[in-house]
């Protein structure tokens, strides 16, 4: 049976099975080039043409009218044809699609399943679905909890965590629900004062209560926060706020943990991206924890299509190993005029990385979810003094923003504080010595541990080889408010408008250069 399931809402992504088994899942703005944005651009239409797939499913947060016009025009590129059954679902099973996407990821037969958003989505007039709890055997799915947020009434509901980072993002006027992780960045440089004391109340409630994010703090003399490396009140702020977000969050998955005996505990939702509670719940929590690398909104369709497999067939989606989940590539050089292009290995690579180069790795299908993790990559030497400069001439990144690295599994504890596989960067490590380029101010480094097998593994051992360093610098390669990197033709755009000089494509063994 061919399932064809769109998430039509931030973040939106396709995703396409056949007779059982996941043939891709991608994140939507990787084609159209809008970060965040839902639409289907045309160049993906045109690889879906005459695909007439059996199971077509619209899943969506805020309904809108321009699908019937999407549906339609899908049946004209034969994507989907008269004989497809359509199955358009609103806003009442978006929890549930979070569910079975970090079930079917973690491959757990049983356990607990925990969903917290920013905010949620309406799922009753005026109420927003906040938060969920579930637990799980086979591909049963028990709601154990649900935390419904009042949009009406907001000074006499509690305000639930992802709410509150939209709160605190608003005051420092970044964007809610897409600047998050740059608040938390920012907190690492906050320490705890008197002056500015918890945002929780006895009852274990948020005190600030609005849903309507004006930005208002209970705090005297409350004005506009900024990442100046200056401001000591906003990090101390941003730092209360996290260590309040981390208690919250812990004590009420805590509380679920226990009284239903979970002892394999999924984490989806928007909320689980914060790596610093990732790592404070790793440590705290005794079970064993998954956390959705598509925890945001770009595993909807992924979920969707899951459920939809079990419900029409009743059988599972074969496993995968990963989220290199997209699209084949189709290396097209000819583009690339006015660009050389010559023969490559792993070890020249690891020449350039070792000599101070910053080198672009392009290779396979693009990995799903926030991070470049070796497919779609911009890698440097994470020693090299002045590499920061050069990497962020590229980048453009914040002065408070850590980049991470990635390190070769079997080196992994010499080097950090780490004894658990992390191949997604959902978590941050100590080193066991000073870190240069890659750490926060607290010496902590968000790291992607890195498998033998994998081609992404082979290169960085070469780097080993020369530098006696296992891990690289290693961050996304996108221009700053774009997407991933998915095919030749972002590529060459990236390498028209930024500094990047060097790309390695291992697939085909080509190094292309200015």
């Amino acid at each position: 049976m061919k399932i064809l399931s769109w998430h039509f809402g931030h973040d939106g992504s396709l995703t396409y099975s056949n007779n059982n088994k996941l043939i891709f899942h991608t994140q939507l703005d990787r084609f159209n080039g809008y970060k965040h944005n839902a639409i289907i651009s045309k160049s993906l239409i045109n690889r879906l043409s005459n695909l007439n797939v059996d199971l077509f499913i619209v899943t969506y947060v805020v309904n809108n009218s321009w699908v019937d016009r999407a549906i339609d025009y899908l049946k004209h590129r034969k994507v989907i044809n008269s004989n497809t059954k359509i199955k358009i679902i609103g806003r009442n099973h978006h929890h549930i699609f979070h569910a079975f996407c970090v079930k079917y990821l973690s491959k757990f037969k049983e356990g607990g399943i925990w969903v917290s958003d920013g905010s949620g989505a309406f799922v009753k007039d005026r109420y927003l679905e906040a938060v969920s709890g579930y637990t799980f055997y086979n591909n049963s799915l028990k709601e154990k909890y649900k935390y419904y947020y009042d949009s009406k009434i907001p000074n006499k509901v509690p305000v639930q965590v992802g709410m509150m980072y939209s709160k605190l993002v608003c005051n420092f006027k970044m964007k809610p629900h897409f600047d998050e992780n740059k608040i938390m960045a920012f907190s690492e440089y906050g320490k705890e004062t008197k002056n500015i004391q918890t945002f929780i109340d006895k009852d274990n409630n948020f005190k600030f209560l609005d849903p309507n994010y004006n930005g208002n703090l209970p705090i005297p003399n409350v004005r506009e926060l900024y990442t100046d490396d200056l401001d000591e009140f906003a990090k101390d702020v941003a730092y209360r706020v996290q260590k309040d977000f981390e208690y919250k969050y812990y004590t009420d998955v805590r509380e679920f943990v226990q009284k239903n005996n979970i002892k394999n505990l999924c984490l989806s939702g928007g909320c689980s991206m914060n790596i610093l509670n990732n790592t404070y719940l790793k440590k705290e929590l005794n079970v064993n924890i998954f956390i959705d690398p598509l925890c945001n909104d770009q595993g909807i369709s992924l979920g969707a299509n899951v459920l939809a497999n079990i419900e029409n067939t009743n059988k599972d989606l074969e496993p995968v190993d990963n989220v290199f989940l997209g699209l084949e590539v189709e290396y097209n050089l000819n583009i690339f005029k006015g660009y050389n292009i010559v023969d490559y290995n792993d070890s020249k690579v690891a020449k350039l990385l070792n000599d101070g180069h910053v080198i672009g790795l392009f290779q396979g299908r693009s990995e799903q979810g926030q991070r470049g993790l070796g497919n779609r990559s911009l890698l440097a030497h994470p020693n090299y003094e002045g590499i920061l400069d050069k990497v962020n001439k590229i980048k453009k990144r914040e002065w408070y923003r850590p980049f991470a690295c990635s390190v070769l599994d079997d080196q992994k504890e010499k080097y950090f504080n780490c004894n658990f596989k992390s191949p997604y960067m959902l978590y941050v490590f100590e080193g066991k010595h000073k870190l240069k380029n890659i750490a926060s101010i607290t010496n902590k480094s968000r790291i992607q541990t890195v498998d033998k097998g994998m081609r992404f593994y082979d290169i960085i051992n070469e780097f080993f080889k020369l530098s006696k360093i296992p891990y690289v610098l290693n961050t996304s390669l996108n221009i700053p408010g774009d997407p991933l990197i998915e095919n030749m033709a972002d590529l060459k755009y990236m390498l028209d408008n930024t500094d990047l000089k060097y790309v390695y494509l291992p697939d085909i063994n080509k190094l292309i250069t200015k």
